[in-house]
């Protein structure tokens, strides 16, 4: 099984943001409320990524944990 690298930042005040190898994950993680968007900016780069509440990190910590 190969390892799945995933990086989650503050994207906003309200938002927090998932970057990386999430595709083999993306239906757990539209399951769970998130929204893939493939321009959002991060670092003044723009990037495919998921948006989350804030109130959904530790919900998705623990998906991204089992996935590893």
């Amino acid at each position: 099984m190969t390892k799945l690298y995933f990086e989650i930042v503050d994207y906003s005040e309200k938002a927090i943001a998932l970057f990386r190898d999430t595709k083999p994950i993306k239906d757990l993680l539209s399951a769970m409320g998130g929204k893939f968007n493939p321009r959002l900016t991060y670092n003044d780069i723009k990037k495919a990524g998921w948006i989350f509440q804030k109130s959904k990190r530790k919900e998705l910590q623990n998906i991204i944990n089992l996935s590893q």
